[in-house]
């Protein structure tokens, strides 16, 4: 299959010297519910890709898009403090920042988690909550960058103890219907519900 740049984008494109078609092998991969889900890549040989290997590798996508969705609705990336460049790169660059530090300082509650689930032996494993981790790293990350009244060692504890504190369990398998919305409670929701959330 040909997909070609949408006539409104045609101009951008010739001015960045890009591609105006691009080649696309559709591959239907059906999942453990019975739905089909319609991949599209441009990894057009069939012999050095299989499709059947598509399933698997369409699985281990999840991570990211769990990652940018946290970006998205926890972390809120798109709610800019002002408009110019400057201020959306600021904003941007901070989410990022802050998420990356999470992701660094979960790591040891992470691991005491593991530890103590195994020795438990505990069927799921434990997670930090990472609901609990964000608010924790928002709330001491100035003191852990800024406030000379505390040493860094002491935030680091602190934030530890914290995300240690309610942890999640990771059941493998599970899987739930999808609640399709209709498009008018999909505007609504991004209009006025998301706002209020948050």
């Amino acid at each position: 299959m040909t997909l070609e740049v949408p006539s409104k984008a045609r101009g951008y494109v010739a001015k960045q010297q890009l591609l105006t078609t691009l080649q696309v092998r559709l591959i239907k991969v059906e999942l453990a519910t019975g739905e089909v889900e319609v991949l599209g890549t441009d990894l057009l040989d069939a012999q050095t890709y299989p499709a059947a290997e598509f399933r698997e590798v369409y699985g281990w996508r999840w991570g990211h898009e769990t990652y940018h969705d946290r970006i998205k609705n926890i972390f809120e990336v798109e709610r800019f403090s002002g408009t110019s460049v400057r201020a959306i790169e600021q904003d941007f660059y901070g989410v990022i920042f802050l998420a990356t530090l999470e992701s660094i300082l979960s790591k040891p509650a992470q691991a005491q988690l593991t530890a103590q689930g195994q020795a438990r032996g505990c069927a799921h494993p434990l997670k930090v909550n990472r609901a609990v981790s964000y608010v924790a790293i928002l709330d001491h990350v100035v003191e852990l960058l800024c406030d000379s009244r505390s040493t860094a060692g002491e935030t680091l504890s602190a934030i530890e103890r914290l995300l240690r504190t309610t942890p999640t369990r990771h059941r493998t398998g599970r899987h739930f219907a999808r609640n399709k919305r209709s498009a008018a409670h999909r505007l609504r929701f991004a209009k006025y519900g998301k706002r209020v959330l948050a």
